[in-house]
């Protein structure tokens, strides 16, 4: 008897771990700077995937929170009924989802939700169910940097400064510049010419001996 009651205890206390063991923790770590999301199960990091947060105007909320509830799919009655897979909300509107624009992941480009590829928004969907709501954590940091604008206000600039060299080069380009004096060959010599009046002047001198006298 006291044997049954020893088996029967050691295989509840089994059953109790490995339940704890397959809940366990799992704790979303959102990188808005880079744009990655790392994934801890149990404290080992097991998937590290690249997102697209909020652009400017619409940046995604930063702090630790709860999944509120999830869906496998919702449609954005705010947005035109945009298609958000495997959503998982964790404040307010702001959910974890899949998105079909993938060309998008790796730089802002949300109203506020944190997207990932389809694939990686189902995994992320089962991990959290499995481990439950409770057991989880997501840590949203960093700051979100709008490469996009950054290239269109360096072009701009590009562009000013290319407008405002061509202005100057132009400017610089039209101004009169001294003519170059004219050279008149005599006897295989050559002679800047200085006008008549001058060259009249000059002969009257006499310091020229040579037959052109007029011109």
């Amino acid at each position: 008897m006291k044997l049954w009651i020893k088996a029967a205890v050691v295989s509840l206390a089994f059953s109790v771990v490995g339940h704890a063991a397959e809940a366990g923790s799992l704790k979303v770590s959102v990188d808005l700077t880079n744009q990655r999301m790392h994934v801890k199960e149990n404290g080992e990091t097991i998937h590290s995937w690249v997102i697209s947060s909020g652009r400017r105007g619409y940046r995604t909320v930063t702090g630790k929170f709860k999944p509120k509830w999830m869906t496998r799919m919702h449609y954005s009655r705010k947005y035109d009924n945009a298609p958000m897979p495997n959503a998982i909300f964790f404040h307010r509107g702001y959910a974890i989802h899949g998105t079909y624009a993938t060309g998008h992941l790796g730089r802002p480009a949300s109203h506020g939700c944190i997207r990932l590829s389809p694939r990686n928004a189902k995994i992320l969907y089962n991990l959290v169910s499995r481990h439950g709501r409770g057991n989880t954590t997501i840590a949203v940091h960093g700051s979100a940097r709008d490469r996009s604008y950054v290239t269109s206000k360096s072009r701009k600039s590009n562009k000013r400064y290319a407008k405002r060299r061509t202005r100057n080069v132009s400017r610089y380009s039209t101004r009169s510049e001294p003519p170059r004096p004219k050279v008149i060959y005599r006897n295989g010599r050559g002679y800047e010419y200085v006008g008549k009046k001058a060259a009249r002047k000059y002969y009257s001198k006499k310091r020229y001996s040579g037959s052109y006298y007029n011109y």
